[in-house]
């Protein structure tokens, strides 16, 4: 951490005798330095309360620094549950799967976020036709998908080879819009895509998709059996920047997260009987349930009639009825943690709990307490940081994730609880540790499950809670980051980090090229030139990376300043020159081609970077094979292009320049 300044480093002795010492200057008349002296005796106490002031000033601990933290706006992050997505493979039959089924990487538990059915299908072919404006990606399967049923398709994609793209954020605008068909029995079905988790194959993820009814004729299409189907994903609008590269689709995944759940709870509906309840996760089918109606706050239990097991949820019937002003709540456990959830508070002040489990996530424990005023009603505690807001009525308690530990009010700071207290929610994650590498993930809590199970992505999301000392070195690098765009630097800094782009070259500016040879400035303008990777040669900007950028920038702008964005301009240079070598030097001219492309790859890379005849003429002059220069012509290609009396040619500010062709007259010298 940052070197402590220490405030208490001086003893009571070293007060007194420098401030003894001092008296003389002070008032000459002032002679008398023994103890029974009135202002000696002043002094003493004066010098006294200081050397205390500086002890206690000296005491800095963990809570003084969570609130300079906070008086810098930073706040230490908490340990995070790594999440990824597990692919379900060779499946026998059709089978549901619950939420928070258990899967296994090693002794590291995941745990489903949500709950699906899995069917056996094969995917017969994959075919991808990709343009960078047009083309669709063909998938054969053997078997039709239901329709009206909610279907997802996991793409696993290569990483661009050239440069990193920009993690996705809210604000995104997709450079791609696909249509989605599925052709089944020679009939289109239009699919309704619900969510692109790729952003029309940008990245790996999971596209989600709903089929609707048939629609149309048959027509002639390319299935060989009448039970399959084709889904076709069909570009509409937009263009990519690098096609992508598909190394892989599935059907059958499922989003897990390292987490193990002991008790939690949901809002559930009940059906119009105002008794019934579904449920469809494991715990509810294998731990412990119990129900609770809330009305103005106070949660009241409810009995539990018949609780069936259905192959894909878990029926309740309760024995009294929810009214339509009541919320139900559904808590589940596991049955080995009955003993652990249950304590008896004694209503005296500073009560705490030490739990047994310290892997406990911060904002995943939550706990009831009996309401003293309303026979056989709870309320919940609210978490809080710290008890220096709570008023003696408030329902609040405190979590030490560190030492796994609750700790309650004063009476005064937080209401000391009393009565039965009930842990509802219990979810505990490894953070750090619990990542793991590709293709981990290997096994089901039950067996009984007909499938197989990988993950194909190595994680790295997991992360333990940050300590103070990280949070105040995140607080140095972020202060470093660039968050407003005020100078170039800015603006090129905050385009290289637009979400979801390629950005290969990037600058910024302020003054644009005028037929008079000098570099005007527009008022408040700033031009700012992009490349993106592409697999072309000389790309475009296409209008998706402009509407990206544009969006960016304009949160991050000046007030009063205007963005133009302007595409790259490639400038073509001709090159003739008529040279005479010496005679021992029979490569004279690869070595001058050499060089030239050399020139042109190392020292004309930048936008507006202008070409300059003297430059070149001693480039090719200079070489060790060649005796002397005869002639040398320099032509120039493209929009904006000047060109003064010495022959030099000043580019526009959004020009690359590239070699375009050169043709060198070689004469060896006798």
């Amino acid at each position: 951490m940052f070197g402590q300044l220490k405030l208490d480093d001086e003893t009571f002795d070293e007060i007194f005798e420098y401030h003894k010492r001092k008296i003389p200057q002070i008032d000459r008349k002032w002679t008398d330095f023994n103890e029974h002296d009135p202002g000696i005796t002043f002094l003493e106490l004066l010098s006294w309360m200081k050397e205390l002031q500086q002890f206690h000033l000296d005491q800095i601990g963990s809570e003084n620094y969570k609130m300079f933290l906070k008086l810098i706006g930073m706040k230490q992050r908490r340990k995070k549950a790594v999440q990824t997505f597990a692919i379900l493979y060779e499946i026998e039959k059709e089978f549901f799967l619950p939420k928070n089924s258990r899967i296994y990487a090693g002794d590291i538990v995941f745990e489903t976020t949500e709950e699906r059915c899995f069917s056996p299908n094969r995917l017969l072919s994959l075919s991808c036709d990709l343009e960078k404006k047009q083309g669709k990606v063909i998938l054969r399967f053997a078997h039709p998908f239901p329709e009206e049923k909610y279907h997802r398709l996991y793409f696993k994609l290569s990483e661009p080879k050239e440069g990193k793209r920009q993690p996705i954020k809210e604000d995104f605008f997709p450079l791609i819009q696909w249509r989605l068909e599925a052709i089944r029995d020679g009939k289109k079905i239009p699919c309704r895509i619900l969510k692109d988790e790729t952003y029309g194959l940008l990245y790996s993820g999971e596209v989600q998709f709903v089929l609707e009814e048939e629609k149309g004729q048959k027509e002639h299409t390319e299935l060989q059996n009448e039970n399959e189907m084709l889904l076709c994903f069909v570009i509409e609008s937009g263009e990519y920047d690098i096609l992508p590269s598909i190394q892989a689709v599935e059907w059958n995944s499922i989003m897990v997260q390292q987490t193990e759940t002991r008790s939690t709870y949901e809002e559930v509906s009940v059906l119009e009987d105002k008794k019934t309840v579904f449920l469809n996760s494991r715990m509810a089918r294998q731990g412990k349930l119990e129900f609770y109606k809330e009305k103005a706050g106070i949660w009241y239990p409810i009995e539990i009639e018949k609780k069936s097991i259905l192959p894909d949820k878990v029926k309740i019937q309760l024995k009294e009825e929810v009214k339509e002003s009541e919320t139900l709540y559904a808590v589940t456990y596991e049955v080995d943690f009955e003993a652990e959830r249950n304590y008896e508070m004694d209503g005296f002040p500073f009560q705490q709990i030490r739990l047994e489990h310290t892997e406990l996530l911060q904002d995943q424990i939550e706990i009831m307490v009996t309401c003293p005023f309303q026979e056989n009603g709870f309320e919940q505690y609210q978490r809080v940081e710290n008890f220096y807001h709570s008023g003696p009525e408030d329902r609040h308690f405190v979590f030490d994730e560190e030492q796994g530990c609750l700790y309650f009010g004063d009476c005064e700071r937080g209401l000391a609880p009393k009565g039965e207290l009930k842990i509802i929610r219990f979810i505990s994650s490894r953070g750090l540790k619990g990542n793991i590498k590709e293709q981990q993930l290997k096994f089901f809590e039950d067996g009984t499950i007909p499938a197989k199970v990988t993950n194909y992505e190595n994680t790295s999301s997991g992360a333990d809670k940050e300590t103070i000392e990280e949070c105040f070195w995140r607080f140095m690098r972020e202060s470093t980051h660039t968050h407003r765009a005020v100078t170039m630097e800015d603006y090129e800094t905050l385009v290289r980090q637009t979400p979801g782009l390629l950005i290969h070259k990037v600058k910024a500016t302020t003054s644009f090229l005028t037929k008079s040879w000098e570099n005007q400035t527009a008022d408040n303008t700033v031009y700012i030139v992009v490349k993106p990777y592409s697999e072309e040669t000389m790309p475009k900007l296409s209008s998706g990376y402009e509407r990206n950028i544009r969006a960016m920038l304009e949160k991050k702008r000046m007030l009063g300043t205007r963005i133009q964005i302007l595409s790259p301009e490639y400038v073509g240079i001709y090159l003739f020159a008529e040279i005479i070598c010496k005679a021992h030097y029979r490569n004279a001219k690869e070595q001058i081609e050499k060089a030239v492309r050399t020139y042109f790859s190392e020292e004309l890379l930048e936008f507006g970077k202008p070409l300059v005849y003297g430059k070149m003429y001693g480039l090719i002059e200079s070489l060790a094979c060649v005796e002397h220069m005869i002639n040398l012509s320099i032509h120039a290609q493209g929009k904006g292009v000047l060109r003064n009396p010495n022959g030099d040619y000043q580019m526009p500010v959004n020009a690359l320049i590239y070699l375009e062709s050169m043709d060198f007259n070689i004469t060896l010298s006798k």
